[in-house]
């Protein structure tokens, strides 16, 4: 049996896996990246320019922090010259040189990480960062788009709920109203299987709810093998942010054939047939908290809009009509 798919709507690309942080919960930051390396600009150049024949959307971004990369900005302008729309996600532990290249660089979304509002909640994930210097760079970039003229990239500031900072859900978004950002976005913990997140797992209501966990993998439905891939930055393709850099779950290598072929191949079809008979998956997949659920992306969204809703923040459900907007405000303001 053959699942005919079309090639995936957003492809991730990971510029390092280098890190300035050792956030627990991260491969990078656990150490289990991909010897801390950086993505060679050839062999990314060459993944841009078949991705802009195929898809319209590619994020800069899975394990390491992007803006790390050497050459970012030049990745950035080259995915911009092929017609991508463009998204990446910092620490936002930055030099403020960097900062100020940002709204010239045609970045079209940027999501800032800050699991806080003080120094000391947001010091206890982000191990290594600074809080001021997240603020300080936050409010940098806001005003250097404002004083360039232009409305990209929208910023959002993110914030994963966890057992010791759910009690400033309230005052984060405030602290993002005062700091002026595009969008707030409240994201759920994914444990990854690992121990160390029982001591990080927030209250129910702000957790992925599991449908059941049993040793019965029948409930687990997953939209990844279907919509996305991820390529590392040593060329392996893998087809989720969850799994990192375990090589049992690499399904090709783009350094050596193309996107499309791999995305075709016998192993993806074979992964994907998996998922669609519910036989033989693999260890990583069942012991995924997001594969016990009916929806997971969905459940995640729920909470994040109930959240906004609860604070008076503006909800965008579609980030393509929040795409669209800005445009149009571009437009307009020409």
């Amino acid at each position: 049996m053959t699942v005919k798919i079309e090639f995936p709507c957003v492809v991730s690309i990971e510029p390092t896996s280098r890190c300035n942080l050792r956030c627990p919960l991260c491969y990078s930051g656990r150490g289990n990246a991909a010897g801390k390396a950086d993505m060679p600009l050839k062999h990314y150049t060459r993944l841009i320019e078949e991705i802009g024949k195929l898809s319209s959307n590619i994020s800069l971004v899975n394990y390491g922090e992007p803006f790390l990369h050497p050459h970012i900005f030049k990745m950035i302008r080259l995915a911009k010259d092929e017609g991508l729309r463009v998204s990446t996600a910092s620490n936002f532990n930055l030099s403020m040189n960097c900062i100020r290249m940002i709204p010239t660089s045609g970045l079209d979304i940027l999501t800032i990480s800050l699991d806080g509002v003080t120094p000391e909640s947001y010091r206890k994930y982000r191990i290594g960062g600074d809080f001021n210097v997240v603020i300080r760079n936050t409010k940098l970039l806001l005003e250097s788009r404002r004083l360039r003229g232009t409305l990209k990239p929208t910023v959002v500031l993110q914030f994963i709920i966890m057992s010791h900072n759910q009690h400033e859900i309230k005052q984060f978004v405030a602290l993002g109203k005062a700091l002026g950002v595009d969008r707030l976005r409240f994201k759920t913990l994914n444990s990854r299987g690992m121990a160390v997140a029982s001591k990080l797992m927030p209250e129910k209501q702000y957790c992925r709810k599991p449908q059941r966990k049993t040793k019965s993998i029948t409930s687990v439905n997953c939209a990844w093998p279907q919509k996305s891939l991820v390529v590392n930055c040593d060329g392996t393709v893998v087809p989720c942010c969850n799994v990192g850099h375990d090589s049992k779950m690499v399904l090709g290598n783009a350094f050596s054939d193309s996107l499309a072929e791999i995305w075709r191949s016998e192993n993806y079809q074979r992964f994907r047939k998996a998922f669609h008979l519910q036989l033989n998956l693999p260890h990583q997949c069942q012991e995924c908290q997001s594969s016990w659920l009916e929806d997971p992306r969905r459940q995640a969204e729920s909470i994040n809009e109930r959240l906004l809703r609860e604070y008076s923040w503006e909800v965008n459900r579609e980030d393509d009509l929040h795409f669209f907007n800005e445009k149009m405000r571009t437009i307009l303001d020409e």
